[in-house]
Order: structure tokens, then sequence, then C-alpha cells
């Protein structure tokens, strides 16, 4: 693992340090979080205009993200991002969600 360093502003360094108190984490392990978390968020947009411009299929981005393709579609409305889903996509969706459903049912 590599060290970075960056500054921040005194009010948000206290704020983050509140936050992570709050978390039961320490400093470091919060501000990693952000950046993960950020760094996730950016990959998604990325291949979500992917997939608007055809250069990837919604089926890629979600393999890629490791999310559903609902998510997938769901965070293209938010980013008010047209993307196109045909009936086998959503056919698709549906197997695996009745397939995940069917094993909580089993296992309740």
């Amino acid at each position: 693992m590599s060290t970075i360093s960056t500054r921040l502003d005194e009010e948000v360094l206290k704020e983050i340090e509140k936050l992570a108190s709050e978390m039961n984490l320490d400093r470091s392990a919060l501000i990693r979080k952000f950046i993960l978390d950020g760094y996730q968020h950016a990959v998604l947009q990325r291949d979500i205009l992917l997939v608007h411009r055809g250069e990837l299929s919604i089926e890629q981005a979600a393999e890629r993200s490791r999310l559903p393709v609902s998510r997938i579609i769901e965070a293209a409305r938010e980013m008010d991002v047209e993307i196109g889903a045909d009936a086998s996509t959503l056919e698709h969706e549906k197997r695996v969600l009745e397939k995940l459903l069917g094993k909580t049912k089993r296992t309740s």
C-alpha cells in the first residue's frame, strides 16, 4: 500500500475527525473510505457514459462495477443520462432477481 498526502482546510479536517469518531474509525480509515467510494462512483459514471455512447453494454458496465443491471439503469437516471434497456436485458435481470429471491425464500 502506498502513502499519499493532501491538504485540507482545518474546518473540514475537524468535521472528518468528528465523523470518524462517530463511526468508530480512525481518521485515515475514513479518508481512505471517502477516496475509494469516490473512485468507485467516478468509474460508474465513466462506464455509464460509455454505455450511453454505445462503447459498452449495460451488462458489461454491471459486470465491471459488480452491480446489478437495475443499479446501472438507476444511476444513469440519477445522472440524467439515457441508456437503453432492451427486452433481453430486462429478462436477464428478471431471472437474476428470481434466482436471488428463490435463494432468500429457501434460507428463511
